[in-house]
């Protein structure tokens, strides 16, 4: 919990502990998805001041991340476990990558450019794919927000790290539903 909300990632340690008592990767998936939410509770209690001043922003996004939770946690549900086993390995080392060459493709989209600007179609479909993903396999969701938003947005990291805290939150909160109603 600390290092998610720290950082982002978080269920990349949760998620491979529960592996590693034993519960299948479905199994382990939901549970963890459910079992961190408290933790995006009280990162966002932390970050509040950097979140304070982007409500028009998260007003906008709210429905986007929903939408997308939803989306991810059907996919899963209708996700066979074999694929699903398949299929993890490679949803965190693309979260990774991502995250990785955000740098560089923030350069390249800010060339040229003496000041970064908002990216309002990157930014929202970034956060819709990244809600998918985050209702899919919550795993790197965090890490999939900062890099999307990075790229999006010209704002500090601690703005954007708070920005990602509550779309993490609300995603997980969704998907979290979607499991209980599901059984």
């Amino acid at each position: 919990g600390i290092f998610n909300g720290v950082a982002g990632g978080g269920s990349l340690i949760s998620f491979p502990i529960l592996l590693g008592l034993g519960y299948p990767a479905l199994t382990a998936n939901i549970t963890n998805t459910i079992g961190i939410w408290p933790g995006y509770l009280a990162s966002a209690a932390g970050f509040r001041r950097e979140i304070g001043d982007q409500r028009s922003r998260l007003l906008r996004l709210t429905p986007v991340c929903l939408a997308g939770g939803i989306v991810g946690a059907v996919l899963l549900l209708t996700t066979s476990p074999a694929a699903f086993d398949d299929i993890v390995p490679w949803l965190v080392l693309g979260a990774s990558a991502l995250f990785a060459v955000q740098p560089l493709l923030r350069r390249t989209l800010d060339k040229g450019s003496a000041h970064p600007r908002t990216r309002p179609v990157l930014l929202v479909t970034g956060v819709f794919l990244a809600s998918v993903y985050g209702g899919y396999f919550g795993a790197a969701m965090g890490v999939m927000f900062l890099a999307v938003l990075g790229l999006a947005l010209p704002i500090s990291l601690a703005h954007t790290s708070g920005l990602r805290t509550v779309l993490s939150m609300i995603v997980n909160g969704m998907a979290a539903i979607v499991f209980l109603v599901h059984g």
